[in-house]
């Protein structure tokens, strides 16, 4: 038999062989996410990372981390930021289309005007927060989005509806 056409024959089935091979090679899991939120946990607009620590079939555990604000100037003009830090505790169950709850914390310290002499004081709080909603985001790279209802509790206002809107990456 002609060694060109054995080789001709057998050239291109390890290619296919190879590619076939390759589509059952699992995708890795994306254990990162970055994401920027409007309005939810971190005020008017935050940037968040989020770490995946637990999966187990279709449930996910993860802790969050991020940094926003509520105004960039205080009352007298001067640059003086509002600085809030949520951290929270988050599960979401699904495959791609995920229920998602979560516990948290936030950080806020606020500028304001001091009832005494009405100069500028800033004001350090700790609110207590949960997180119900719905979560897009696929078990390996690629966009996310989450969509939820944040209601802020703290003691020393009253309980306050908020909500969030979040898009950003994972990896």
């Amino acid at each position: 038999m002609n060694t060109r056409l054995i080789f001709s024959i057998l050239c291109p089935l390890c290619f296919l062989f190879e590619t076939a091979q390759a589509q059952f090679m699992p995708k890795p899991l994306a254990f990162n996410s970055v994401y920027i939120e409007a309005l939810g946990m971190g005020g008017y607009g935050s940037i968040n990372y989020e770490r995946l620590l637990y999966k187990h079939k279709k449930l996910n555990i993860g802790v969050r981390l991020g940094v926003g604000t509520y105004r960039l100037r205080d009352f007298e003009t001067n640059l003086n930021p509002d600085i809030t830090v949520p951290v929270s505790l988050n599960a979401y169950y699904g495959k791609t289309h995920h229920a998602e709850i979560s516990i948290g914390q936030t950080f806020t310290s606020i500028v304001g005007a001091s009832a005494v002499d009405f100069k500028v004081n800033r004001q350090n709080t700790l609110n207590s927060n949960f997180t119900i909603g719905y979560r897009y985001q696929k078990s390996s790279r690629g966009m996310m989005l989450r969509v939820n209802y944040s209601p802020i509790i703290s003691l020393s206002q009253p309980f306050k509806h908020w909500y969030g809107l979040s898009i950003g990456y994972s990896f």
